[in-house]
């Protein structure tokens, strides 16, 4: 079997010969170009980031070579040929982004990093609202993001406690315990809601909420 054996001293012209039980003794040799090889590198800020600020920026790094030709695939089937790409990413998540580099000589190479989006705790709960079953606004519930555990409880003027939930999804439609037809007095109710976001830290908050029938 003949095996071919390519000496490479430096970046140029270099010498390629043969060996083998029969070849080692010819000076069968053959003129080789050796292109210098291009390395896939890139930076990206800001991380760590959260939804809050997800408008990352992309600023390609690479060395080694003459680079031409810059080919991103950021995640979220978003592709760009820019040399310093940015994207706003959509949601939270770990991405997977991968840059190809091209020389002027055609040489290629490619790295994968990975861009994290964590979620943000935030919470928003409203003022008042209008349990009168005419589907706008007739349901009492906090909104947020990055939350892990949720307690949410309403007490009346005398500090009675008259509703409970541990679904943030699922709030006071104005019924005592959500029981029975009968919608409460119009009054101004207490609220106290005890959470965890999904970093861990506690949070206690309380307000009041306006029945307005």
């Amino acid at each position: 079997m003949i095996t071919p054996k390519i000496v490479v001293q430096n970046e140029g012209s270099v010498w390629c010969g043969k060996e083998g039980s029969l070849w080692a003794e010819i000076p069968a040799t053959a003129g080789v170009i050796v292109y210098p090889v291009p390395h896939a590198d890139f930076s990206y800020s800001p991380q760590p980031t959260t939804i809050l600020d997800p408008h990352i920026q992309f600023t390609d790094a690479s060395n080694g070579a003459t680079i031409n030709s810059w080919n991103w695939s950021l995640g979220e089937n978003a592709f760009s040929s820019m040399q310093n790409p940015s994207h706003i990413y959509g949601d939270t998540g770990t991405y997977a982004v991968q840059l190809l580099v091209t020389s002027s000589f055609g040489c290629k190479d490619s790295v994968i990093k990975f861009v994290r989006i964590d979620p943000e705790y935030m919470i928003y709960v409203p003022n008042a609202f209008t349990p009168n079953f005419d589907q706008s606004n007739d349901v009492f519930m906090a909104k947020g993001e990055g939350i892990k555990d949720f307690q949410l409880y309403i007490f009346d003027r005398w500090g009675n406690e008259i509703f409970y939930s541990n679904d943030i999804n699922k709030g006071w439609d104005g019924r005592f315990q959500s029981k029975g037809s009968e919608i409460v007095q119009e009054d101004v109710y207490v609220w106290k809601i005890e959470l965890k976001s999904v970093k861990g830290g506690k949070e206690q908050l309380s307000g009041v909420v306006s029945l307005i029938k």
